[in-house]
């Protein structure tokens, strides 16, 4: 295999500095975003008093509710922002993805949606390994949420390939 010196970082001088935007680093090379919060947040094995507060309504569950987490266990979220930057990702999306008041009606919670939003942007900025990274809103659509008094949805069992020819 031959050495190409146009190929090294020294030859490259655009290789050798810090982008000073996500646009510049984007022009540089392909991006990394982070990766699924959700199966981040239960590995945390967060219990029913992690997503309570304290005018939080005794007789409703709150539990699966990430976006509240915001609120309540802020260490957590800045947890998997750390993570996902000391993994190498560019981006960190925010922890709203249920955070409209849509979505939190599902549990009662409508009312603290802009509350959610307005922390749940910052957090990947806070991170302290966050120096030159970006922030991509997240934003899902209602029929995401699944509150935990809902009946398990009926899935079909998959049997395999047909061999109907």
């Amino acid at each position: 295999m031959s050495h190409h010196p146009e190929a090294s970082a020294s030859a490259n001088p655009s290789i050798n500095h810090q982008p000073s935007t996500i646009t510049e680093a984007a022009r540089q090379r392909i991006l990394i975003l982070d990766g699924a919060w959700g199966t981040q947040l239960q590995r945390a094995n967060l219990t029913e008093a992690d997503f309570r507060w304290d005018e939080a309504d005794p007789t409703r569950m709150y539990r699966g509710n990430f976006d509240l987490l915001q609120l309540t266990k802020p260490d957590v979220i800045r947890a998997v922002h750390r993570a996902y930057f000391e993994a190498g990702a560019d981006i960190a999306s925010t922890n709203t993805f249920n955070s409209t008041t849509i979505s939190q009606a599902d549990y009662g919670t409508e009312a603290l949606a802009y509350a959610m939003n307005r922390e749940g942007q910052g957090w990947p900025a806070k991170s302290p390994t966050s120096s030159r990274r970006a922030t991509a809103k997240s934003a899902g659509w209602r029929g995401v949420s699944v509150p935990p008094t809902a009946p398990r949805p009926f899935l079909p069992t998959w049997s395999g390939p047909s061999s109907a020819t």
